[in-house]
Parts: structure tokens; C-alpha cells; sequence
């Protein structure tokens, strides 16, 4: 059976109308995506962010632990010289009273 001229210009245009609509949802489509894309874009610059200023708040944290352990052993040194000290004075005396 052969198509009639008029039959095809209508075939023709519902696919025209058939392939507008695909090309409409096929961008509807794309704007959806490029706005989870920017969604997500900026998520990650606020975790970076995040991320940076954790990294440079542990650096600072981990800076103030170094210092004050520093202090603690300064101090466990100076406590140490300061008990050999009573101890030598503790042996002089008792080997005055031994003596």
C-alpha cells in the first residue's frame, strides 16, 4: 500500500511533535541535572572549607599540646633536680649524725 502525499506530511509532523517533546524534556532534563551538579558543587566547597579549617584547628590544637607537654617535661626536670638535691642534703645530714 502506498502512502498518500497528505499521510505522510501527518506521520511527519507527529514525529516533529513527538521529537520536540523529547528535545523539551531532554533539556528540562539537563537543567535538573546542572542544578543537583551546582547543588553538589557547592556542598563540596562548604566540606573543603570545613575540611581546611578542621586540618588547620588540629595543626593549632596539636601546636598548644606540643608546647605544654614541652612545659610538663620542663617541669618534671626541674622537680627531678630538685628531689637529687633534698636526697644529697638528706645524705649529708645523715652522715653528720652517723658520723
Amino acid at each position: 500500500m502506498k502512502q498518500q502525499p497528505d499521510d505522510f506530511f501527518i506521520v511527519d509532523k507527529k514525529v516533529v511533535q513527538y521529537l520536540n517533546h523529547a528535545v523539551i524534556n531532554s533539556e528540562e532534563e539537563v537543567r535538573s541535572l546542572n542544578e543537583v551538579i551546582d547543588h553538589l558543587d557547592r556542598r563540596l566547597e562548604k566540606m573543603d572549607d570545613c575540611y581546611e579549617m578542621m586540618i588547620r584547628k588540629m595543626g593549632e590544637k596539636q601546636e598548644e599540646t606540643k608546647n605544654e607537654l614541652e612545659t610538663v617535661k620542663r617541669e618534671l626536670n626541674e622537680m627531678k633536680k630538685e628531689l637529687e638535691r633534698v636526697y644529697e642534703e638528706m645524705e649529708q645530714d645523715d652522715s653528720i649524725f652517723n658520723g
